[in-house]
C-alpha cells in the first residue's frame, strides 16, 4: 500500500530532521578546521533514537504510542550527546545540553514521523 500524500509529506519531514544534525555537524566541521566533535553528538543521537525506537517496536502506531516512545528516544539521545560530548573534553554544559536536546528532539521526531507516515492500519 502507498502512503497517502500526507504521509509522503510527513516522511520527507522525518528525513529533512533526521538529516539536520549532520547537516549542521558537516558546517561545523568545514567551518572550523576539521572539528569532528559535532558530528559524534550528531551519531550519539541518531544511535540513541534508533536503539529506543527499535527495540521498544511497538504494534500500535497510534500517534499516542508513537508520542510516548518518541519521548524515552529523545531522553536516551540527550543522554547520550551529552555523555559523548563530555567523554570528547566538552566543559561548557549549559552549552553541551543545548546542542545535545536540539540533536535529540531532530532525532527522536524523524523516527516517530516515520513511524507514523507508514502506511496501513494506526
Amino acid at each position: 500500500m502507498d502512503r497517502s500524500v500526507r504521509g509522503r509529506a510527513m516522511y520527507l519531514l522525518s528525513l529533512l530532521l533526521g538529516a539536520a544534525p549532520f547537516a549542521f555537524a558537516l558546517v561545523r566541521a568545514l567551518e572550523v578546521r576539521y572539528d569532528l566533535r559535532f558530528l559524534w553528538l550528531a551519531v550519539a543521537s541518531f544511535l540513541g533514537a534508533l536503539l529506543v525506537m527499535r527495540l521498544g517496536k511497538v504494534r500500535s502506531r497510534a500517534p499516542r504510542v508513537v508520542l510516548a516512545q518518541s519521548a524515552v528516544a529523545w531522553v536516551v539521545a540527550t543522554l547520550l550527546a551529552g555523555s559523548t560530548a563530555f567523554l570528547l573534553g566538552a566543559s561548557a554544559a549549559l552549552s553541551v545540553w543545548f546542542v545535545a536536546v536540539g540533536f535529540a528532539f531532530c532525532s527522536s521526531a524523524s523516527f516517530a514521523l516515520a513511524t507514523i507516515s507508514r502506511p496501513g492500519p494506526a
